[in-house]
Formats: structure tokens, sequence, C-alpha cells
């Protein structure tokens, strides 16, 4: 069924050309704020420290985090405007977006594992591509022109990546820079 209306949407841009519609293009720059919801989601977190002896790699156990993290993204979009108002609009983009917990354990897991009370902030960035098909309605005015359009958007994850930093009660600071 998605796949179907993604294909009609493009599809309906090109072909109601013939009835007297105009269709604009347009890029857009956003910034907002992003954060995770649900059950897994979590405002504090713990750090795990694993030495093997030879290596050491910084983690944390959950960041997906509930705290708001700043964001961007850039798109292009196509949009056909009927004469009666009516629109259906294609956006495809990119979006940054970031998510925070805050860090207040970390655990030492080596040779003598041991815990200490830490402090700091985890990052979880997550660069997607969007696609964003809808349709709707312009409500125009003598001056301004409103757009007001639902539909569906998908997004693709490309990576995620996890950063952070803070200080512990004992051993001073520590990071966390995973893929």
């Amino acid at each position: 069924m998605t796949k179907y209306f993604l294909l009609a949407v493009p599809a309906t841009l090109l072909a109601t050309q013939a009835f007297g519609q105009t269709i604009e293009f347009s890029g857009r720059a956003n910034a907002g704020f992003s954060e995770f919801r649900g059950n897994s989601s979590t405002t504090s977190t713990t750090v795990v420290t694993t030495n093997s002896g030879t290596s050491e790699s910084t983690r944390a156990v959950n960041p997906y985090g509930k705290k708001l993290g700043t964001g961007f993204g850039v798109s292009v979009r196509a949009q056909r405007v009927g004469k009666t108002g009516l629109l259906t609009a294609l956006d495809l983009g990119f979006d940054w977006m970031q998510a925070r917990t805050d860090v207040n354990f970390i655990y030492y897991n080596s040779s003598s594992s041991y815990s200490r009370s830490a402090t700091g902030t985890v990052r979880l960035y997550t660069p997607c591509l969007t696609a964003f098909g809808g349709v709707g309605w312009r409500l125009a005015g003598q001056k301004l022109a409103l757009d007001a359009l639902v539909g569906p958007e998908l997004a693709y994850v490309l990576d995620a990546r996890e950063k952070g930093d803070g200080a512990t009660s004992a051993n001073g600071g520590w990071s966390s820079d995973v893929d």
C-alpha cells in the first residue's frame, strides 16, 4: 500500500499539469529539537568502561535519552497547487537529530570490577534521509498564503553515533565515542 502511495504522489504532480494547476519547487532549511519517547527511553543512564588489558571501550547502557537535543535539516519540495487551493507535495531531505541523557554512574569492567558515581551527558546523533508525501489545502490571504499539509514521513537512518563525556567521583574524566 505504501509503495503505491509513494508512486502515486509524483505521478499526480506530473499528470495534473494539463488541467491548469501549477507546480512549485522550493528548498527548505530547518532547525529543531528531538528526543526519544516510550518505555525504553531514559532521563539518566550508566556508562560501562571495559578494559581487556590491550584496549578500552566506553559506552552508555541506554543512550536513548528523553532530554531535548538540537538538530537541523534541509530538503527540496515539489508541490502541485490546484485552482481551488488543493495541494499535493513530495519532499525529499536530510535531517540530523540529537537526543541527550544524563549519566549518574560509571561501571568499570576489568580484572577487578567496580562502580562509581559519575556526572556527564551522552548524546545520540542520528542522520537520516527523509521523504514526505502529503495532501492539503492552501489558505490564501491578501499578503500571506498558508499551506496546511498532512501525510506520512519516512526516514532512513544512515548512522547512529553515541558521544559522551563527564567526570567520576574517583578516577577523573571519562568519554565515549561509539558508532
